[in-house]
């Protein structure tokens, strides 16, 4: 059978996609699919299942648990993500004037190259209140006169892990800036000190605007993974006070508790969608604005 040059192409091209295209759906949109499908239904281990229609929707939003772990998602995600940003844009202002940049480079991915669990082991090694390296010194130095239980503190424990969290996620923000960083080209500043700019002017109206794009996507980048925060609140926590504080009850910690401590599995799953529609909200948004930035290149 003779075909066009153009329908070999296409099936050689649909033929490389399809070994992808099948673990994408058995691996991640039939899970997602079914656990939508199960959201609908009271679901617990060992009982069959009982339709309940959007009665699990309905109790989650009636929950006054849900709207305190829904503020606490945001203020652990909004504050993480403006910490790490303000850290990783002074580490990337700094390295991207430094000579031999890549070697600093390769000491600064370290931390991102180790499982989490080693780095929470760490941490709580450090913020232990009896024995802990941070207490010690503090004392050492004579600025304590108690010690301090970071973790069990339920006015402590959520900044806690946000600083442990942005010890290592900063880094990951820096390399983005630095990318962004290396993208403006030199003659913009060149043409800039001709006209007589100094530093904060260049700052202002040459790095900042033309770095918009990328801080967008790193904002909402690091937002949509942070509202799915997890291992490191329940291993800091979970670890420290042996099992959870309302402080730091992120909705993905309501998620695992449904799901495997009440083993209700039906609101667990109703849940992750509730988590999922205000990650789509952010996804939509990122996709408005680069949309937005596209067409001002264009110049539309």
């Amino acid at each position: 059978m003779n075909l066009k040059l153009s329908t070999k192409n296409k099936i050689i091209g649909f033929a490389f996609i399809l070994p992808g295209m099948l673990f994408l759906g058995s691996f991640f949109l039939y899970p997602v699919l079914r656990s939508f499908y199960t959201s609908f239904f009271t679901y617990k281990i060992g009982r069959p299942l009982v339709f309940n229609g959007i009665t699990s929707y309905i109790e989650i939003f009636q929950n006054d648990r849900f709207w305190y772990s829904l503020y606490t998602t945001f203020k652990y995600a909004i504050l993480s993500t403006v910490l790490e940003f303000v850290g990783a844009f002074i580490f990337a202002l700094t390295f991207n004037n430094t000579r031999r940049v890549k070697y600093l480079r390769g000491l600064l991915i370290i931390p991102l190259v180790l499982p989490s669990p080693v780095m929470v082991g760490l941490w709580r090694y450090i913020l232990q209140p009896d024995y802990g390296l941070l207490n010690n010194f503090l004392s050492f130095i004579g600025v304590m006169g108690k010690k301090i239980t970071y973790l069990n503190s339920p006015s402590l424990a959520l900044y806690s892990v946000i600083i442990v969290q942005t010890t290592w996620t900063v880094f990951i923000v820096m390399f983005l800036l630095l990318a962004g960083l290396k993208a403006i080209r030199h003659e913009f500043y060149e043409a800039a000190m001709i006209d007589g700019a100094n530093t904060w002017n260049k700052f202002t109206n040459i790095t900042l605007p033309l770095l918009k794009p990328t801080i967008t996507f790193i904002v909402i980048f690091r937002m949509m993974d942070l509202l799915q925060a997890f291992t490191t609140i329940y291993l800091m926590i979970g670890g420290a006070s042996g099992g959870s504080l309302k402080a730091t009850d992120v909705l993905s910690i309501l998620v695992y508790r449904e799901a495997f401590t009440k083993f209700n599995f039906g609101a667990a799953a109703a849940l992750s969608f509730v988590i999922y529609l205000f990650i789509l909200i952010f996804v939509l948004i990122y996709m408005k604005a680069s949309k937005t930035y596209e067409d001002e290149q264009l110049g539309l």
